[in-house]
C-alpha cells in the first residue's frame, strides 16, 4: 500500500513535496529505508523531498514538517536539495555507521 502510495505520488506532473520521518532507532536512520527511498527516488527528487532521521523522534519530526512546509511556501529546490543531502550524511552515514563504530572503538 504504501510503495503504490509513493509511486502515485512521484509519477504526478506537477512537484509533489514529501517528508520522510525515519524514526525507527534513535541516534541514526534506518539503513533500509534509506536503501529503499534511495531505490523509489531519483537524484533530482531531493529537490522536492524531505528527509530526517534525527537523534530524537521530536527533532525528526520537527525537522521533516519545517522542511516541507518552508518547502511549499517558498520553492526553494536548490536549498533543499543541499539540506536533504546534510540530513542523510548526518543522519545515516554519521549517525548510523560512523558514530556507533566510534563508540564501540571507545568502549
Amino acid at each position: 500500500m504504501f510503495d503504490a502510495w509513493i509511486q502515485e505520488s512521484l509519477s504526478q506532473p506537477s512537484a509533489t513535496i514529501m517528508g520522510f520521518c525515519d524514526n525507527r532507532y534513535a541516534n541514526g536512520g534506518d539503513h533500509y529505508f534509506v536503501k529503499y527511498m534511495q531505490n523509489k527516488l531519483q537524484q533530482q527528487q531531493l529537490r522536492v523531498n524531505a528527509y530526517a532521521g534525527w537523534n530524537t523522534n521530536g527533532n525528526t519530526i520537527g525537522t521533516i514538517v519545517s522542511n516541507v512546509i518552508l518547502l511549499h511556501l517558498f520553492r526553494d529546490y536548490e536549498s533543499n536539495a543541499m539540506f536533504t543531502s546534510l540530513r542523510l550524511i548526518e543522519d545515516h552515514e554519521y549517525q548510523a555507521d560512523h558514530r556507533q563504530f566510534l563508540n564501540s572503538y571507545i568502549n
